[in-house]
């Protein structure tokens, strides 16, 4: 355990050599358990803390990637549910590294854990960036929300930074009134903590995420029945006559994530199908029609 510390310490200070060596020192040592149960502390361990260094890091050195110590520990049917938790806690990182088609039933497999840490994980900042990824801004900023009450009640300070990360993001995405003042208002909070606490891998997201937000319009238009940008773009592409897969391509994102916001348009729209949905973003101003006698 001591090692999972220094080298996710070390990350957050943005050594990486260093966090690399502990990870490496540490799958040795997992790996002189591979002829027990993969229910074992070291594979736990690993498990959390090389996706975790991933995500403050990028990329660390390959350590043995035949060996994906998450899956050692879920399918060796423990019934230590504290090493289960971890695993799965650590399969959802993964799954968000990989854009993995199965981020959905992770969600769904770490929704039971709310409200709880593991080490330097809050299950709560994990279950905002599965929904967001998912399309569901609403559900993603109010699992932010619970994981930033908690990293305050407890006086996580480096925790709430990185959440606050995250949070403003997902309401910058989410674009409804207000959410790019508090997202402006979190970044500046997350950019203070970091700098007072040297995190040099979060201050470099930080820089890009101002980026983002002097790129923007200091005002955007609302969109109506609470669709957020992210999905009225979808909207304006079904119209378009695209489908999922041409989406996915433009857009960037996933075939399943496509269809997790089709499912939400036509919701939040009251419409049956695509073509309605589309009827309702012309009706709406969301498309402009083509002219008569076009095509």
């Amino acid at each position: 355990r001591l090692l999972v510390e220094r080298a996710i310490l070390e990350a957050q200070a943005g050594d990486r050599q260093q966090a690399e060596d502990h990870l490496e020192r540490l799958a040795e040592v997992a790996l002189g358990f591979r002829f027990e149960s993969g229910a074992n502390s070291p594979n736990a361990l690993l498990a959390l803390s090389l996706p975790l260094a991933n995500n403050i890091l990028g990329k660390t050195r390959q350590i043995d990637v035949r060996n994906d110590f998450a899956a050692a520990v879920i399918s060796s049917n423990t019934t230590n549910p504290y090493y289960l938790s971890i695993a799965k806690v650590g399969a959802s990182l993964l799954a968000l590294e990989s854009e993995s088609e199965a981020v959905a039933s992770h969600y769904a497999a770490l929704k039971p854990l709310a409200g709880l840490m593991y080490w330097f994980v809050s299950v709560d900042r994990c279950l905002g960036r599965l929904a967001g990824n998912l399309g569901d801004q609403d559900a993603a900023t109010a699992h932010f929300q619970d994981a930033s009450d908690f990293c305050r009640k407890s006086g996580y300070r480096p925790k709430l930074a990185w959440t606050n990360h995250d949070h403003a993001k997902s309401l910058l995405m989410r674009n409804a009134p207000g959410d790019r003042e508090k997202a402006a208002a979190l970044h500046s909070e997350a950019l203070l903590i970091a700098t007072e606490l040297e995190m040099p891998p979060l201050l470099d997201r930080l820089a890009d995420f101002q980026d983002e937000m002097d790129s923007e319009p200091a005002k955007s238009p609302a969109y109506p029945d609470g669709l957020t940008q992210r999905e009225a773009e979808v909207l304006r592409l079904i119209s378009g006559g695209k489908t999922d897969r041409e989406i996915g391509e433009e857009l960037f994102i996933s075939i399943k994530t496509v269809g997790n916001h089709v499912s939400s348009i036509l919701n939040k729209t009251k419409t049956s199908n695509r073509t309605e949905a589309a009827s309702y973003a012309t009706q709406r101003g969301l498309v402009t029609p083509s002219p008569e006698g076009e095509g």
